[in-house]
């Protein structure tokens, strides 16, 4: 779904249109759930949510006593297993959701977002798991966007909160792949500079855009006045403070 995600997004929301069919594995919801997700159209996610929560809801009690396992998902008919993943995706993302809602802070949230996304990765539930891994690789990537078009420079401990690069990940290689610059405070902290705020990367011509397509940039860049709050300075200029 990190490709073509809209088409994939198109074709989801016709089937649902035209009623997703009740005895198949096509995983209608739970696929559309994850493009609207990583297209960041939080909105519309929780539309889509509130649309099938009565559904989910009434077989709560059955659902939370069974495990995120292949055995337990295998017994289920393919529109309640596509229900059953859909919970299990939409639980994960809650900290990202409220975030976006102005109900927790995004420094917060972040690590509670990958966590979450880790551990359906973990169920190895198909398609839940490969979904969840291409999930928290372009919010990942939303992330890194996110400051480099906000913040001029960014402590590595803040890099590795929001970009969830703990547990040994080589988040220095991470960094160098997207041209940031590693330097120190006076202080002898490492903090990383943003392509786009880097004179060393300007003066060499080198490309600074995070990439993708007009439109998801659009979209992205709405829904960080989700997580922000605008203010200006005594100076006239524009300051935007995280949430």
């Amino acid at each position: 779904i990190l490709h073509n995600t809209s088409d994939i997004l198109n074709a989801c929301e016709l089937a649902e249109i035209g009623g997703a069919p009740s005895s198949d594995s096509s995983f209608v919801l739970v696929t559309q759930l994850s493009c609207l997700l990583l297209l960041g159209k939080y909105n519309h996610a929780r539309h889509l949510w509130r649309r099938y929560s009565a559904e989910i809801l009434a077989d709560s009690e059955m659902q939370d006593s069974e495990t995120t396992s292949s055995s337990s998902s295998s017994i289920k008919t393919g529109h309640e297993n596509d229900l059953h993943q859909f919970r299990l995706l939409w639980n994960a993302v809650q900290p990202l959701l409220q975030s976006f809602f102005g109900q927790t802070s995004l420094l917060e949230s972040a690590p509670d977002v990958y966590k979450s996304l880790q551990t359906c990765i973990d169920a190895n539930l198909y398609p839940l798991s490969s979904y969840a891994l291409e999930l928290k690789v372009g919010i990942r990537g939303q992330m890194a966007e996110l400051i480099e078009r906000v913040y001029d420079s960014a402590e590595t401990q803040m890099c590795e909160t929001m970009l969830g690069r703990e547990d040994g990940e080589d988040l220095d290689q991470y960094l160098l792949q997207r041209c940031w610059e590693k330097t120190n405070s006076t202080s002898g902290t490492d903090i990383w500079i943003p392509a786009s705020r880097s004179p060393n990367m300007k003066s060499k011509g080198l490309k600074t855009d995070a990439g993708g397509s007009k439109e998801s940039k659009i979209e992205f860049l709405s829904n960080v006045v989700g997580f922000m709050e605008k203010t200006n300075s005594t100076s006239g200029t524009d300051i935007w403070i995280p949430a």
